[in-house]
């Protein structure tokens, strides 16, 4: 395993770290909900079929809070069985991303309870899907 040194600007642990987690790697760092993500794919036959493995996961940063990465693996060599023995991947952080997303949908939320108690009608209408919401 290898990590270069954006393992310490995104997650605030040194890349010897976590090389020396090994197998507890996932455990360490993952969050129940992402290690159970990891579960309901197929994620080893999507590297054995050399499809590549995109997966937004949250993680546990050195100071204890949540980061949300964007991981994105391919197999570069298998086994002689077809079974990915080594692979290769990035992770963007993504988390300015996900906090967006929820605010946006906090807001739509806030919006509709609003949109529920005016004694009028109200018709709202999404122009880029061109249909009412």
């Amino acid at each position: 395993m290898h990590c270069n040194r954006h393992c310490h600007t995104i997650l605030g642990y040194e890349s010897q770290w976590l090389i020396d987690w090994g197998s507890q790697l996932m455990t360490k760092l993952l969050h129940a909900d992402s290690r159970f993500q990891l579960t309901l794919g197929k994620r080893r036959e999507q590297l054995a079929n050399d499809r590549p493995l995109n997966w937004d996961c949250r993680v546990r940063n050195h100071n204890g809070n949540r980061r949300w990465l964007c991981i994105r693996v391919r197999a570069r060599a298998y086994a002689p069985d077809g079974q990915a023995r080594e692979i290769i991947g990035s992770a963007e952080g993504v988390t300015n991303h996900h906090d967006a997303v929820e605010k946006l949908c906090h807001n739509r939320h806030l919006l509709r309870k609003v949109l529920d108690l005016v004694p009028n009608l109200v018709y709202v209408y999404d122009l880029r899907l061109q249909r009412n919401t």
